[in-house]
């Protein structure tokens, strides 16, 4: 068996540092290149693009952001969605109405009072509040014309319940309720009828919050994925412009976003300059 020439103290020395400067050398090969990458404008949505950024290539891809974006902007369109119309509280207020004018008729009847007792007795009326002129012009009219403002008021009524009144328009409701009055009537009969009735018009349909995340969830499913096209040299956000989110993601889809050094990269140069600085002094060692 040959005897091992020993190693002087001093090659022992130069074998170490031409390890670490091979090492030192591999790890900067290895790295240098990742750093050395071509960096360009960091991207970020709220940014303003210092230059005019180019689409490097054909593209057409689904566009996630522009899509929840219409579909959002569908949502907040859908308008409100109130509850049909309740007959039930229209059936409530033409009872009231009818009670009302009953209570009218017997003051106007009562030969028994004063007619200053019975102006006393209509202003104290708690369903309808009549103005004065309209109490005297009441009080006055024959037998059969205040029966012909009855049957109207009564019918007139209907008609307004019948339709949609929500709890913000009322005012726009009761505005309206002259134009359902006869015009076999006079005016002053007219204005009779109008005041009894407004007295009673009441919201009779509601906002429905189920109904309306309904019509907003149908209106989102309406919209269908936009697909974005971008053609080679196309402009994509021109210089000045602040970058938006869908700007963004179009800039990942052309893979113009290149990202900063990656730890996987620095950890897999250093583990093989560990592997190297094991087995080059092993072989040194066994020479």
């Amino acid at each position: 068996m040959p005897v091992r020439t020993p190693v002087s103290t001093r090659i022992r020395f130069l074998q170490i540092g031409l390890i670490v400067a091979v090492s030192l050398v591999s790890f900067a090969t290895l790295t240098l290149p990742i750093d050395l990458r071509p960096v360009t404008q960091a991207l970020d949505v709220g940014e303003v693009a210092q230059i005019t950024m180019q689409s490097p290539r054909d593209i057409e891809y689904v566009s996630d952001v522009r899509t929840e974006e219409a579909r959002k902007a569908a949502a907040s369109a859908a308008q409100l969605v109130y509850s049909q119309p309740n007959s039930a509280i229209a059936r409530q207020q033409i009872e009231r109405l009818d009670t009302a004018v009953r209570s009218i008729t017997s003051v106007r009847d009562n030969s028994e009072i004063s007619l200053e007792q019975k102006r006393a007795d209509l202003i104290a009326l708690s369903d309808v509040r009549l103005k004065l002129e309209t109490i005297d012009y009441l009080l006055a009219i024959s037998t059969a014309r205040w029966e012909t403002v009855q049957a109207e008021a009564l019918r007139v009524l209907e008609q307004v319940m019948r339709r949609a009144i929500y709890e913000d328009k009322v005012e726009l409701a009761q505005t309206g309720v002259s134009s359902f009055v006869s015009l076999t009537l006079n005016e002053q009969q007219s204005a009779l009828v109008a005041e009894l009735v407004n007295a009673f018009v009441v919201p009779n349909s509601f906002y429905s919050e189920e109904l309306t995340t309904a019509a907003r969830a149908s209106a989102r499913d309406a919209v269908k994925p936009i697909v974005q096209t971008y053609k080679t040299g196309e402009t994509v956000v021109p210089a000045g412009e602040v970058i938006t989110p869908a700007d963004l993601e179009a800039f990942q889809q052309l893979g113009m976003i290149h990202p900063g050094q990656r730890w996987e990269d620095m950890v897999g140069a250093i583990a093989l300059i560990v592997i190297s600085a094991v087995l080059v002094p092993l072989y040194f060692f066994r020479q």
